[in-house]
């Protein structure tokens, strides 16, 4: 049905139809279509109705229902504008109303808030489906998905509009973008610059009146005609045209855990950006579990041995036991590592000890903490370009049907009930602390 209007709204609305509404009662009209979406939505309405009353009369569609009603004593404007408008609409459908925020409309959907605010401090709603809609985030971190398989990670404050499931316009903030094949095209428009994605992995960040950085983790994007590479930098100001920029990913290091698939994490996290020459040595830290996204979608090629499957606690195996995960499975691959500044003796009694939990959007499928089935799996689930040096890797977990504590320099991994948490405790040692986190691809 037709928004309802008070008679005299409808009637300025028949006359700026008709072209008859002077200037004063435009300026009216369109303050009021300015004031919430309920107006916007009725007026636009109206005026695509209107219009296509217009072509079904031209096309002589409606000429025997107007020769009916011209039958009729004369009708006041809006109430004939009514009658025609229903006989548009039954002839070409209800689905001329219902398209504006219809279903079809909603291309993406809030799929993670982190203490994500509006301005008048209420949070922002998980699972809520979008359509063409100008956010402002206040605080915080929010996710969006798109329908074809895109992720938008935005750290407030920050403003943008998202104009169609291929279209964003990004005014202020920090943002990184995951744009698969399927979405290749992906657009982001900023007032300084225009960013196509060609299938990458990228970060934008602007200050309201100042320059636009972009910054390409993974594949290339296009602006401005010239095509940026991963580990590449771009400025851009409107007016000025774009130059290259230091590659720094620093400022994305909250957003981008977010668009990799990472829910929370407490204790001592740290995130790595992607970017080309991954060298996971060189990530060396006393104070915090390094990690990073591997593989965004990796397919097993043949049976791949792991060590943990099922919730619980990691317990030492013996050498060719442990659960194997089949070929034909597409999984996300993470690296956490535990590296210290410098080389540690075996027996070093002053060990740095790191606690922390991490929780994905997606349950965790398995885990690779030995040595030996990480190096088997790194060509297959690392990241392609990875260099993993030489070193000794891997996890010590205590002995199984042991009282071992955590004292004695053993890493603890616990895989929770959730299938989602991994609670860990790492005492670095002589071998880098590392695990491989198998999570269960993104549908």
């Amino acid at each position: 049905m037709l928004p309802e209007m008070n008679a005299d709204r409808e009637k300025q609305l028949s006359r700026y139809l008709r072209g008859e509404s002077s200037e004063e009662e435009t300026s009216d009209l369109l303050r009021w279509v300015a004031e919430n979406d309920q107006n916007s939505a009725a007026f636009a309405r109206a005026c695509v109705v209107d219009e296509l009353t217009c072509e079904l009369i031209e096309e002589g569609q409606l000429v025997d229902a107007m020769e009916v009603s011209s039958k009729s004593p004369a009708i006041p404007f809006p109430i004939g504008w009514k009658i025609a408008a229903a006989l548009a609409i039954s002839l070409i459908g209800l689905t001329i109303l219902s398209h504006f925020r219809s279903p079809s409309d909603e291309f993406a959907v809030v799929a993670q808030s982190v203490a994500a605010r509006l301005p008048d401090g209420s949070p922002i709603e998980t699972d809520r489906k979008v359509g063409p809609e100008i956010f402002e985030i206040a605080g915080g971190l929010v996710r969006l998905d798109f329908v074809h398989g895109a992720s938008m990670t935005v750290e407030g404050p920050a403003r943008f509009e998202l104009r169609d499931a291929m279209h964003v316009f990004f005014e202020e903030g920090i943002a990184t973008f995951q744009v698969p094949e399927s979405a290749k095209g992906f657009t982001v428009d900023t007032a300084d610059a225009e960013v196509i994605d060609l299938g990458t992995a990228f970060g934008i960040s602007r200050k309201e009146g100042e320059k636009t950085d972009v910054c390409v983790f993974e594949g290339e994007v296009e602006a401005a005609g010239k095509r940026i590479q991963a580990g590449q930098a771009i400025s851009a100001r409107q007016g000025a045209g774009i130059e290259s920029s230091t590659y720094e990913t620093a400022i994305y290091e909250k957003a981008w855990p977010v668009t990799s698939g990472v829910l929370q994490t407490t204790g001592m996290m740290r995130f790595v950006s992607p970017g080309p020459g991954f060298v996971p040595g060189k990530f060396e830290d006393n104070e915090h579990f390094t990690v990073f996204l591997e593989r965004r979608r990796a397919r097993t090629t043949q049976p791949v041995q792991v060590d943990l499957t099922d919730p619980g606690e990691f317990r030492r195996i013996r050498r060719n036991d442990g659960p194997v995960i089949p070929a034909g499975v597409e999984v996300r691959s993470y690296l956490i590592q535990l590296d210290p500044v410098g080389l540690l003796e075996k027996y070093d009694g002053d060990k740095p000890r790191v606690q922390g939990q991490i929780t994905f959007d997606q349950p965790i499928l398995a885990l690779i903490a030995s040595g030996r089935k990480l190096l088997q799996s790194d060509e297959m689930l690392g990241h392609e370009n990875g260099d993993y040096g030489n070193l000794p890797r891997g996890l010590e977990p205590p002995k199984p049907n042991t009282d071992e504590v955590v004292t004695e320099g053993k890493d603890i991994v616990i895989l929770a009930a959730d299938q989602r948490t991994l609670i860990l405790n790492f005492a670095a040692g002589s071998a880098v602390d590392q695990l491989r986190v198998l999570v269960t691809s993104k549908p």
